[in-house]
């Protein structure tokens, strides 16, 4: 049996968010410890389009609408395979994950 830690360096990524966006900022961060990266993002949809094609990147996405009068919260499973999902946003609100 090896001593060796194994390393899985599994990046979650979704390009679409940050295509479709008008506005998106992400960070990054390692967690030595679990040898687990995170990402945190925002963004804000300007757009009439609600959907957003996603990818398998083995990961959870957390999304919650920044907006006083309908503040809403989605939990997205990580997808077998590309699939359009529906954001139920409203036309100008952040969205933060």
């Amino acid at each position: 049996m090896s001593n060796r830690k194994k390393w899985s360096f599994h990046i979650p990524l979704q390009p679409e968010f940050k295509m479709k966006t008008a506005y998106y900022i992400e960070k990054r961060e390692f967690d030595q410890k679990r040898n687990k990266y995170y990402l945190y993002y925002q963004f804000k949809c300007d757009s009439i389009s609600n959907s957003m094609m996603v990818i398998p990147d083995g990961c959870i996405d957390i999304l919650f609408t920044c907006v006083p009068q309908a503040p809403y919260g989605k939990v997205c499973g990580s997808v077998l395979r590309s699939k359009e999902i529906q954001l139920n946003l409203f036309q100008g609100q952040n969205t933060l994950v």
